[in-house]
């Protein structure tokens, strides 16, 4: 007898069973992080690694504000007779000299540890210069044939660099959390623009998360790279080819910071909540070089190259705006956002607006700028990212750009 049944669908009495969905396949590559100290103290955990690699040559790379308030000396108290070399020239953007400068010295010295201490500019410094010694790079004018490009189809490509045995291990003082991934920015001063750079071993090869460590770090610099750890947060949580391994660790980290992070502005010296953060800010950095960008980190960037603005500060300004842009394209991510971080009845967009007036951050570009007049210059500039092409809803027009930037004013 032939049977009236569709492959699409079986009948059990008068309700149709749909068939269950294919599994999802995909691949997720672990950054070349191999350890991660948390809350204990980083003089001990320096003490430890050092003598466990017998390191005799190392290097300390921090910025000057880290010096001046003694915290370098707190970190490295107890291997000072280990050290030959100390560089504190890392200024905001990483500029190619800065990187070059230093490859220069650890060539010269013949160092065998790079211990970094402070925000993303000083650890993107270190890991441009082992990028730099890698590829041997001695000039600027050497360092496009390794930048991080996107396809036409909006796939990131990244340069395979050259293994080399030098490493780093980082002491965060922000919350960047440069430390945890394998991209490096580096600004071009000749043109102005940032382009970025990747490699396995330029990551930190150890973490130390030592929350006592953060204590010097400017208030508004915290928690501006927090919001930023959360615009990570919810970029990939919203990206189209995101896995469980990006949902389930950026979904935690949008519920430790929306916890912690009101908590350091009030009570900063409350050691366990910014602990609370910097693991935030560690989950939150799962899916970076593992989904393809969209519209967040595209105008972001061009907004902040081209205008000036601080990271973290512009994210603050922005996000809100690029979320509400993108709801209507994935409004149960939206949905997994706003349960995450303790509001499951409000728009995610709404909810992110709140944390970061709460945190006493600007909330309008308006509170940034001038006037809107970089606006159309901006928007134009973003389309020519061929990252756009990922974004979770299409983008064609610089007009649709524009929308965005004339919401987040």
């Amino acid at each position: 007898m032939q049977s009236d049944m569709t492959t699409e669908e079986s009948v059990i009495g008068d309700a149709p069973v749909t068939p269950p969905a294919p599994p999802i396949t995909g691949m997720y590559r672990y950054p070349a992080v191999a350890n991660v100290y948390f809350g204990q103290p980083a003089a001990k955990v320096l003490a430890e690694e050092t003598a466990r690699r017998n390191a005799r040559r190392i290097v300390v790379v921090a910025n000057r504000s880290m010096l001046r308030v003694g915290a370098v000396h707190t970190a490295t108290q107890q291997i000072d007779y280990r050290m030959v070399g100390l560089f504190a020239d890392c200024p905001a953007h990483t500029p190619r000299e800065a990187a070059l400068s230093l490859a220069e010295m650890l060539r010269e010295i013949e160092a065998d540890l790079v211990i970094s201490v402070g925000g993303g500019s000083v650890i993107d410094t270190v890991k441009v210069a082992l990028m730099c010694m890698a590829t041997d790079i001695t000039h600027t004018d050497q360092f496009d044939s390794w930048t991080v490009r996107v396809s036409k189809q909006g796939k990131r490509i990244v340069p395979a660099l050259p293994e080399h045995p030098l490493r780093q291990i980082a002491v965060p003082t922000g919350l960047s959390a440069a430390e945890f991934h394998e991209l490096a920015g580096c600004t071009d001063t000749a043109t102005g623009q940032k382009h970025f750079y990747g490699g396995g071993h330029i990551c930190p090869d150890t973490v130390v998360l030592d929350p006592e460590m953060t204590v010097h770090t400017p208030a508004r610099l915290w928690l501006s790279t927090g919001v930023r750890a959360v615009e990570r947060a919810v970029d990939a949580i919203c990206a189209p080819n995101r896995n469980p391994m990006i949902d389930a660790s950026c979904l935690h980290a949008l519920s430790l910071l929306a916890d912690s992070l009101p908590v350091n502005r009030t009570t900063p010296d409350d050691l366990g909540k910014r602990l609370d953060s910097q693991l935030g800010a560690w989950l939150a950095t799962s899916g970076i070089n593992r989904h393809d960008i969209g519209v967040n980190q595209s105008v972001s960037h061009v907004l902040g190259a081209a205008l000036g603005l601080a990271h973290g500060v512009g994210d603050a300004a922005l996000l809100p705006a690029l979320m509400a842009f993108n709801e209507e394209a994935c409004p149960e991510r939206h949905a997994l956002i706003s349960k995450a971080m303790g509001k499951p009845t409000r728009r995610a967009s709404k909810v992110v607006r709140k944390l970061v007036s709460a945190l006493g951050l600007p909330t309008r570009l308006r509170h940034l700028l001038p006037d809107t007049s970089g606006f159309e210059a901006v928007s134009i500039n973003v389309m020519s990212n061929p990252a756009l092409r990922a974004n979770v809803r299409p983008i064609t027009d610089p007009e649709q750009v524009r929308e965005i930037l004339d919401a987040a004013w």
